[in-house]
């Protein structure tokens, strides 16, 4: 990859994160595809990737082998939808990268990240290795049940469960949110 296209994916993240609605659960999905470089194909590419229920905007910059959606808020997200999609093509899926706040949640002996109110499910691969900054940034906490949490991570698909290895965990963006389980 050369230092563009990390600049690119970089500039793109970025300010990806900060131009999204901070109504939506889901922030920011970004795709690192491969073997793709001609304008018709990101083109062909979106038309299948809208087709996906869920997908409320689609860009593809082929060149740079990256793609970004807007998910929308009311529709679980599964990230299964998306190999299926680019299995049917002749390019290759490498990376589903996802921005999403939610509450912690511990279920049968797993850690998972729950979103509100598109209802999507993350099991957090690397729980143990996770703190986020406090807001004053002196003292870090470890995830724990009823924590509301942002995080960006890798998502991969088991079985048709989503699966997040999470590279960063940060302060919620938006208001505390009441959540299904918060009024017992």
């Amino acid at each position: 990859m050369t230092l563009f296209s990390k600049f690119f994916i970089a500039t793109c993240f970025t300010f990806g994160a900060l131009i999204a609605p901070l109504a939506a659960e889901i922030y920011e999905i970004r795709l690192t595809i491969e073997n793709i470089s001609c304008p018709y194909c990101g083109k062909s590419i979106i038309q299948e990737l809208k087709a996906i229920k869920g997908i409320q905007d689609a860009k593809i910059w082929p060149m740079e082998g990256i793609g970004m959606l807007q998910w929308k808020k009311d529709t679980p997200f599964y990230a299964v939808q998306l190999f299926r999609t680019f299995y049917k093509t002749q390019f290759f899926l490498k990376e589903v990268d996802v921005d999403v706040e939610g509450v912690i949640r511990e279920k049968k002996g797993a850690t998972i990240l729950e979103s509100f109110p598109d209802g999507s499910v993350f099991y957090i691969d690397n729980p143990q290795d996770l703190h986020v900054d406090t807001f004053d940034n002196f003292n870090a906490r470890a995830l724990k049940e009823g924590m509301q949490i942002r995080l960006r991570g890798m998502c991969t698909s088991q079985q048709g469960f989503n699966f997040l290895l999470v590279k960063e965990a940060l302060p919620p963006v938006g208001p505390t949110q009441a959540t299904p389980d918060s009024n017992k």
